[in-house]
């Protein structure tokens, strides 16, 4: 018998939220989640367990969450109003167990970096004592796996022959090629029946190559792009927008809640790149156009923070998050990276490929483009993207804070 309260360090109301047909609904919209295997039994709150079991004896939730349609409830096998037993439908679970033990899901993450580290430290504490890590730096994969109780891995064939579920966040397309299918890369290692989750922000067109290369050995690949920085993955409040098959989808759905909130399925492979891709462009526009509309303010004589005020206030459009959160750093000449310019700078020129004639086509996104590469080209590449301010600066001949 496995009680709720001793999995996890909060049990709250809706901790069956992906079990019990659906049971979640009216019990509040904790991301809990728990394994579906044979002999399973769940202790819950008396009130908590009477909603489940009314819910089952109603028959509700058949087409409730993905792992609804994959378990069942033996309600009557019990006196014990607490407990629910549950025992699987279907062969193949969906990826969701948070319990330790031999049968438990294998969860790992190749690249822990700003971004992979931290979901790394999620996972370790979605699934304890099962989660690996890996970075081509050997002295970050120590670190990093001890920070998130996660064990070491040697090497990327190392890591994909542990692991069920396999993230990776990586720089570029031609690191996902090679880590996925180069030589010693994931392709070498990785087990038939596995599912690998790329977070990276890379082209549509590398993603396809490499569900194609892994689909030959039987193993799901999906992209399941990012929105959000550090800030979010610390705090498990990503948004994650993926493409690839969508019963695999279903399946990891429940691993994604443990770094995300906002888990959107986007369509077939590649999906989730275009639209994280067409994302940044409304972003690395926005700050563009933020950095002219300021460069106007001080060419014009007009009061800084007044205009913030009317901005952030008033019942206009221009409003935005970024706008109030980087114009008082733009304020005070803050330009610490939350996300470097170059990246920025990365995702808009993938943006831009995906369409032919860009600059006849789209040619507001290419001048973002052009802005950004002179933000590299002056030296602010390391920086936040919203010192793209000092590109106008430049080319004005005066500081927005002078």
């Amino acid at each position: 018998m496995h009680k709720a309260s001793s999995i996890l360090p909060e049990c709250r109301p809706g901790c069956a939220r992906y079990i019990a047909y659906g049971a979640g609904e009216g019990l509040g919209h904790s991301k809990t989640i728990f394994p579906l295997r044979p002999g399973i039994s769940l202790r819950f709150r008396q009130d908590v367990a009477a909603r489940i079991r009314s819910r089952i004896d109603r028959g509700v939730g058949d087409q409730g969450s993905p792992a609804s349609r994959h378990a069942c409830c033996e309600t009557d096998s019990v006196s014990d109003p607490c407990v629910i037993p549950f025992r699987p439908r279907y062969s193949v679970p969906p990826l969701n167990c948070w319990l330790t033990g031999e049968n438990a899901v294998k969860v790992g993450f190749i690249g822990l970096g700003a971004m992979g580290a931290p979901m790394l430290q999620r996972l370790g504490i979605a699934y304890p004592g099962n989660t690996f890590g890996f970075d081509v730096d050997a002295d970050v994969t120590a670190k990093m796996s001890q920070q998130a109780g996660a064990h070491p891995c040697t090497s990327i064939v190392d890591i994909a022959q542990q692991c069920d579920v396999l993230f990776s966040c990586l720089p570029n397309n031609d690191v996902i090629r090679a880590v996925y299918l180069g030589e010693g890369g994931v392709v070498d290692g990785v087990q038939s029946g596995a599912v690998t989750i790329d977070c990276s922000t890379v082209g549509p067109d590398a993603t396809r190559e490499v569900y194609d290369g892994l689909k030959k050995k039987e193993v799901s690949h999906i992209d399941a792009s990012m929105l959000g920085s550090v800030k979010q993955a610390n705090e498990g409040t990503i948004s994650f927008v993926v493409g690839g098959d969508e019963p695999v989808f279903d399946r990891v759905k429940p691993v994604l809640g443990a770094c995300g909130e906002l888990i959107r399925y986007c369509g077939p492979s590649g999906a989730g790149n275009h639209m994280k891709l067409i994302h940044q462009t409304l972003v690395a526009g926005h700050a563009v156009a933020v950095a002219e509309a300021m460069g106007l303010c001080a060419e014009t004589g007009i009061n800084i923070e007044a205009f913030y005020d009317i901005v952030t206030q008033g019942t206009g459009f221009a409003y935005s998050r970024y706008f109030e959160n980087r114009v008082p750093r733009m304020r005070e000449d803050e330009y610490s990276a939350l996300f470097m310019l170059k990246f920025m700078l990365k995702d808009a020129r993938l943006a831009k490929d995906m369409v032919p004639e860009p600059g006849s086509r789209y040619p507001t996104l290419t001048s973002v483009v052009e802005a950004l590469e002179n933000g590299v080209a002056q030296g602010f590449g390391e920086e936040d993207f919203s010192a793209v301010m000092k590109v106008i600066e430049s080319r004005i001949g005066r500081s927005i804070n002078s």
